[in-house]
């Protein structure tokens, strides 16, 4: 599961989300690896539109059901990702979809490596090796540079077009007992 979704209202400072904790079926879990405690540096524009969707919330997840318990990937990705990407003509893929997006879009932005995998939390490289930290990963300190990592974030965009706000409509959360699909519209 991509861990955003296992982060809390109080994880999001201005324009940044604080990786600290995973969900994995339901459950609050430590991040698998050291390289997934990070922050994650927001553009402007998707900043203002997390803001605006947690609202005066104050406490519990940014993403979640209807009572207030995490969301089961499955259950997300049956009842709304994928009949979207159906939809957009788009092949069926997970949470992983997503990171492959950004990497490829950092990357082709010419975003600094350790930048890159600072952001991503990867503990291997984008082609399956195992990252090995060298004497210079050991002195690069990205996650010290707030400044920088902010002024590269909003230089690079998203890689793509966000909806217009007044047509853009939230995607609902299922219950987990909920068998029948939810429609949703983008």
């Amino acid at each position: 599961m991509d861990t955003t979704a296992g982060q809390e209202v109080k994880h999001l400072n201005g324009n940044t989300i604080t990786i600290a904790q995973s969900v994995w079926e339901g459950r609050v879990q430590t991040p698998k690896t050291v390289n997934a405690f990070r922050q994650v540096d927001l553009h402007p524009t998707v900043a203002v539109m997390f803001r605006d969707f947690v609202g005066e919330r104050k406490q519990g997840y940014l993403f979640r059901t209807r009572t207030g318990t995490p969301f089961l990937q499955s259950n997300f990705l049956r009842s709304s990702l994928h009949p979207i990407l159906e939809e957009l003509g788009i092949e069926k893929q997970g949470f992983h979809g997503f990171r492959r997006f950004r990497v490829t879009h950092l990357e082709s932005s010419c975003v600094p490596p350790a930048l890159v995998k600072y952001w991503t939390g990867h503990a291997k490289s984008s082609d399956g090796e195992i990252v090995r930290q060298t004497v210079t990963d050991k002195y690069i300190k990205m996650g010290k540079d707030t400044k920088f990592r902010a002024d590269v974030a909003e230089r690079i965009g998203l890689g793509f077009e966000l909806p217009k706000a007044e047509t853009m409509e939230v995607v609902p959360s299922v219950p987990r007992s909920q068998e029948t699909e939810v429609p949703v519209s983008i």
